[in-house]
């Protein structure tokens, strides 16, 4: 795999997306797995603010959601590890200007449901903290579990 950046990859996701190629969605899977095997660094953008929200280090990829730890700014009130979408993470050196980051919007547009990307809060992660996820101390599922978007699979942790 030579695809080794934010920005080929999600270029590679619009490309698909146009076209309607899924033969491409196993390639940027590879690419992705491979960037989070490295530790890849990158940032979240806000497209509403057009600048970066956070300074981000790739740990996983499943679905079609990336998992990621917020590295800077520090933000205790919020999860330190989210799933995100690759619409919102971009290389560091295409968010040094506020005309980058519009290009990027620009690109993804058409495929997103926000401008921003919702990040849990840390108090939504208790029990998933404590090492059982979704159970509170008497074993049964907390309100502020149901409907958690932990997992990738589940879509209100991350508007795309």
């Amino acid at each position: 795999m030579t695809t080794t950046s934010i920005r080929s990859l999600r270029q590679m996701l619009l490309e698909a997306k146009r076209q309607g190629d899924s033969r491409l969605l196993a390639e940027i899977a590879c690419g992705l797995r491979d960037l989070a095997d490295r530790r890849y660094r990158c940032c979240l953008v806000d497209f509403e603010s057009c600048r970066p929200a956070f300074y981000v280090r790739m740990l996983d990829f499943e679905g079609s959601r990336i998992k990621v730890e917020l590295e800077f700014p520090i933000e205790p009130r919020l999860r330190t590890v989210q799933w995100l979408p690759l619409s919102h993470l971009a290389d560091y050196d295409e968010v040094e200007d506020l005309e980058s980051v519009r290009k990027i919007y620009r690109d993804v547009s058409p495929y997103l449901k926000t401008r921003t990307t919702k990040l849990k809060r840390s108090h939504e992660s208790t029990a998933t903290e404590r090492g059982r996820p979704g159970a509170n101390r008497r074993g049964r599922p907390s309100r502020s579990d149901e409907g958690s978007s932990d997992h990738p699979g589940q879509t209100a942790s991350a508007g795309e």
